[in-house]
């Protein structure tokens, strides 16, 4: 008899891309359909906080949306399992002067002081306790990844030297777990901090969730100790990740995660997958006032919104269902024809588009160091190909990411040659012109993007991307002024 997970999940993120109620509903009744049982709710400043209203922010459901929400997953069978980050990546709280005395750093406010412990404990069992009321879940999700700083503080680097960086770590970790035992919760973290600091692993509470997400890098050795240990494990792959942006898509990279991680966790008994999808990386820039109090954060990356994805969320769940690995061409083709009603030869050639690679832009020291012409010119040709195919709006996702994609090369282009030694007062407004023809196209490109998304993103969220999109060829065209 096959393996199956007990729990196969999707994670959302609606840290900056907030959807609107009904495209949630909508979601969730697809992940029913495709055979999925639980979605990891990471609500962050979308969350109605009672006590903490502060943290709330423009975009957040009131809690009646989200008892109504609930109670419409659990009655098709979704769990929906609530995400409260407690550790890292929980700037959206600590910008906030209220809580300024958690943080690990004044400059970079991602972060709790883990030697701060008793402090953060007063404020998370709050956090906790709102989270539970609205989510009769039995897991709760304390986040816990990607903790960058761990250990800056003066007092926390005095900790690591008398004791360890895990201890640092897994105390506190272990501490806010019993927080969420005493609820009667099962604790669930991201499991990549202990698997790189392990020598304290042991002292975790064996009721803890470890989620070993793996968006494409060979396998931690770390994880089979954890195993022996007695922990209980899940499976994350991805199929929105770093390096991926609004210019920039890893479809083959996502691909093979899936063919590849998934069965493994099949092998490996995992109890459960969440597949995640992150609509930006987590890292943000600031905006301070005198003494270290945060205006405004801005996120650095921003990712294409989660409606064009359906692709690899339909091929997440068939992989759920074999421990064998899915064949992901015969997926796709056979998904396009079924969606769409094209051919056999032209979902081919989609799969073909899909897996030719978008190599992320970094300028180097030269302008020409990237074929930015030869780019466009194959972008060209598959948006051709893509705009004489019976119009649908999975195709339609697929075009509007080719022609932010050119638009951003062409945009990229002119400012490596800026950032050159060929750029002088004297050819200035040669490339101040070719930015206002590109600035000409942003407007069709944002009615498109604005239909594609009205009734899935909230309307102020829609103008937020947009404007994040053009802000960079907004600069450069004041630096050409």
């Amino acid at each position: 008899m096959s393996h199956a997970f007990e729990v196969k999940a999707f994670h959302l993120d609606l840290r900056i891309q907030v959807m609107t109620m009904d495209a949630l509903k909508g979601f969730a009744r697809q992940m029913s359909e495709l055979g999925l049982n639980a979605l990891v709710m990471e609500w962050e400043a979308s969350y109605p906080y009672e006590q903490h209203a502060v943290i709330s922010n423009r975009d957040a459901y009131t809690r009646e949306e989200l008892r109504e929400f609930i109670t419409y997953c659990n009655d098709m069978g979704i769990e929906v399992i609530p995400l409260q980050q407690c550790f890292g990546h929980i700037e959206y709280i600590l910008q906030h002067n209220r809580y300024r005395h958690l943080r690990e750093d004044n400059k970079d406010v991602s972060q709790c002081c883990p030697v701060k412990a008793d402090a953060a404990r007063e404020l998370f069992s709050k956090l906790f306790e709102d989270m539970v009321s609205l989510h009769p879940s039995k897991y709760f999700h304390l986040g816990c990844d990607e903790t960058w700083i761990l250990g800056k503080c003066p007092a926390c680097q005095e900790f690591s030297e008398q004791h360890s960086r895990s201890r640092l770590f897994i105390d506190y970790v272990a501490m806010l777990c019993e927080v969420v035992v005493s609820l009667g919760k099962i604790p669930i973290i991201w499991a990549d901090i202990v698997l790189k600091y392990p020598e304290a692993s042991d002292r975790l509470p064996k009721e803890i969730i470890l989620v070993d997400w793996n968006y494409g890098w060979d396998l931690h050795p770390g994880v089979a100790e954890l195993v022996k240990q007695g922990h209980n494990l899940w499976g994350a792959p991805s199929l929105r990740s770093s390096p991926d942006d609004y210019f920039t898509t890893g479809w083959l990279r996502h691909f093979k995660n899936l063919r590849e991680f998934v069965p493994h966790c099949h092998a490996s008994k995992f109890s459960g997958m969440v597949m995640t999808s992150w609509s930006t990386s987590g890292g943000y820039g600031y905006y301070y006032d005198q003494g270290y109090q945060v205006r405004e954060f801005y996120p650095i990356r921003n990712v294409y919104p989660l409606n064009g994805f359906n692709l690899l969320i339909g091929a997440y769940a068939s992989s759920l269902q074999t421990a064998e690995s899915l064949e992901l061409e015969t997926f796709t083709v056979e998904y396009f024809k079924a969606k769409t009603g094209i051919t056999s030869g032209e979902a081919t050639t989609i799969w073909q588009i899909l897996n030719r690679p978008q190599p992320p832009v970094y300028l180097g020291r030269e302008y020409d160091s990237y074929d930015y012409d030869a780019e466009c010119k194959i972008i060209t040709e598959e948006i051709g190909f893509l705009g004489g195919l019976k119009e649908h709006e999975e195709i339609s996702h697929l075009i509007m990411m080719l022609k932010l994609r050119y638009n951003y090369l062409k945009v990229r282009q002119l400012e490596a040659y800026m950032q050159s030694s060929d750029y002088t007062l004297v050819n200035r407004p040669e490339i101040r012109q070719d930015l206002l023809t590109l600035q000409q196209e942003i407007p069709v490109l944002e009615r498109e993007f604005t239909r594609l998304q009205t009734g899935f993103l909230k309307p102020a969220v829609i103008e937020d991307e947009n404007r994040n999109r053009r802000h960079r060829l907004e600069v450069l065209l004041q630096r050409t002024a």
